[in-house]
């Protein structure tokens, strides 16, 4: 894959367009995430915060980040033998 179709692939539905951050219920809304388990995320590190304040702030560039992992896959149990 080029970098302009990587660059260029959507990671986010596009009601989130011309967003440069969210909040962290925003983040979680889009992860699939209750309210609470956003924050609890964001409190351990597995959410990309930037604290200002007692505020939080996700980044869109971070999440898009931390969303467009591509999956690792498992061998085959027929390759290992």
């Amino acid at each position: 894959m080029s970098r302009a179709e990587v660059s260029s692939r959507r990671i986010l539905p596009p009601e989130w367009d011309g967003r440069a951050s969210f909040t962290i219920p925003e983040a979680g809304e889009i992860c699939g995430l209750s309210r609470g388990s956003a924050y609890a995320a964001a409190k351990a590190g597995q959410l990309p915060v930037v604290w200002i304040g007692r505020r939080g702030i996700v980044p869109r560039a971070a999440l898009e980040a931390m969303l467009d992992v591509v999956p690792v896959t498992q061998p085959s149990e027929s390759a290992a033998t």
